[in-house]
């Protein structure tokens, strides 16, 4: 759990569905950016620089959602691996 300006806890949850969105929208402009290169930039090569920060913004969103699914596994494997306390003998 994270914490907030306030002090108050922050459900990681809340964290990662309010990034979704960001993270797609950060991915899709970065395939209309290379697109765009490809389609006016790359018969001349020209504005090379456009390419790295179009792969950057491609890659870094799907590194980051499969840290979010892998911390997803790890939560539900440790949720699902704690086993409940014997019942008390009467």
């Amino acid at each position: 759990m994270e914490t907030g300006g306030d002090g108050k806890k922050i459900p990681n949850g809340f964290v990662q569905g309010a990034a979704w969105p960001f993270l797609i929208l950060t991915g899709l402009a970065g395939c209309a950016l290379l697109l765009w290169w490809a389609v006016k930039f790359h018969p001349s090569n020209e504005n090379m620089w456009m390419v790295p920060l179009c792969l950057i913004m491609v890659g870094t969103p799907i590194i980051i959602c499969i840290s979010f699914l892998a911390d997803d596994v790890s939560e539900t494997r440790e949720h699902l691996c704690k086993t409940p306390p014997p019942a008390p003998d009467p």
